[in-house]
């Protein structure tokens, strides 16, 4: 929607980068509904991470991002994910998969759907505002149970596959950069109700 701002902010980080000899790494993060092939060229020509949120197969996709007039928004933004594809290398692409508690038990599912489009990095973001029953907590540990064996096996085979896109850096450098690199870290999420966790960790318990 203000992607003239966007352009300048990423020209002018890039240049105080070049100024101060520092590496800039940016990314941006889309819904993945209103994205053009130019402003997709910019970004492939400005080494720019580009994160689309998308929560796996459609019906869990569609349950929690709704088009403001009605209907789901997932056949859009798998439209548009084709488009993003060919024009953004793979090292630059992260599927951003929103886990709602009502898809805890789809979600190694939605997982295993977003690794058939193309990506290799998914972000994990746990959806909070909404309770969580015993039961969708169970359902979200299988899932993740499920998903690391799967990891294990990728990497047995040679396929690397990533939780934190800052991992995908620390493969891609040589070994004396990655050395000055630190992936280890964490962001402090606070929610309207006031509620808050540390990313990528779902959720933090605390006194009332």
């Amino acid at each position: 929607l203000e992607f003239h701002s966007v352009r300048s902010i990423i020209l002018h980080a890039r240049r105080r980068g070049a100024i101060l000899k520092k590496t800039v790494s940016i990314s941006v993060a889309t819904s993945g509904i209103l994205v053009k092939k130019d402003q997709l060229s910019f970004l492939r020509d400005q080494e720019v991470q580009l994160a689309v949120s998308i929560d796996g197969r459609q019906a869990s996709h569609d349950r929690v991002r709704p088009l403001k007039g009605g209907g789901g928004s997932f056949r859009k933004i798998r439209q548009n994910i084709d488009l993003i594809m060919d024009i953004l290398p793979q090292r630059n692409l992260i599927a951003l998969l929103g886990v709602h508690p009502s898809q805890a038990a789809a979600f190694f599912s939605n997982y295993e759907y977003l690794l058939s489009l193309g990506f290799d990095s998914i972000n994990i973001e746990v959806i909070h505002g909404f309770p969580w029953t015993s039961d969708n907590f169970r359902d979200f540990r299988f899932g993740l149970e499920r998903m690391n064996s799967y990891m294990l096996e990728a990497v047995a085979s040679g396929r690397f596959l990533f939780l934190v896109s800052s991992y995908k850096d620390i493969m891609l450098l040589h070994a004396s950069d990655a050395a000055r690199l630190c992936p280890f870290h964490s962001y402090l999420e606070v929610y309207p109700s006031g509620d808050y966790s540390f990313y990528p960790f779902p959720f933090v318990d605390r006194l009332k």
